[in-house]
């Protein structure tokens, strides 16, 4: 079979980046694929997240998420409860997304974070993530806020999409972040 003039090659499921790569094409239709459920993480979770944690624990992944360690251990206590909420976008049993809503001793606020597993990428996962925060948020009558590496260009979009508003900046090991904020409460 011929895609675009190249010759067909075979690839992994879900290597939509390499599909493009290898094709030339600059977009992909996507067929259906299963509805992804967003809900809050549970005890039986552990081994799901664990896997999700590893296939995720890149570089280019972890410049940007550094809230924890991407291992068996947070999973570990995150799974046990740490008096946050924690999501994730699951199909079929396989996380494809996580998030949280975390609390912090002396902020005002809660704080926010995202992410999306790398074959689930720029399909509106992270979105649906972050708007799901958004109605807890609402519901607890909480503010949010998300700090974002500004070269994250990805996350700010999301959050930008959803609502949020940039309202600073802030250095933080080095890095240039954004400060974006969601207010659900005056």
């Amino acid at each position: 079979m011929t895609v675009a003039g190249k010759e067909s090659v075979d690839l992994p499921a879900g290597t939509l980046n390499s599909v493009l790569k290898h094709t030339g094409l600059k977009q992909a239709v996507r067929g259906p694929r299963e509805a992804d459920v967003i809900r809050i993480l549970q005890p039986n979770d552990l081994e799901p997240l664990v896997a999700f944690f590893e296939a995720n624990n890149t570089p280019d992944t972890a410049k940007y998420f550094d809230p924890f360690p991407l291992d068996r251990q947070t999973a570990e206590r995150i799974v046990a409860g740490d008096g946050n909420l924690y999501y994730v976008a699951e199909t079929t049993g396989v996380v494809r997304g996580f998030c949280m809503i975390r609390f912090w001793s002396g902020f005002e606020d809660a704080t926010t974070g995202l992410l999306v597993g790398y074959e689930s990428r720029g399909r509106g996962l992270g979105v649906k993530l972050i708007a799901h925060v958004v109605t807890e948020l609402q519901r607890l009558g909480k503010n949010c806020t998300a700090f974002i590496d500004l070269g994250n260009t990805a996350s700010i979009r999301v959050v930008e999409h959803v609502g949020f508003e940039k309202v600073g900046e802030r250095s933080k090991d080095g890095r240039r972040q954004g400060v974006y904020r969601y207010v659900c409460v005056s």
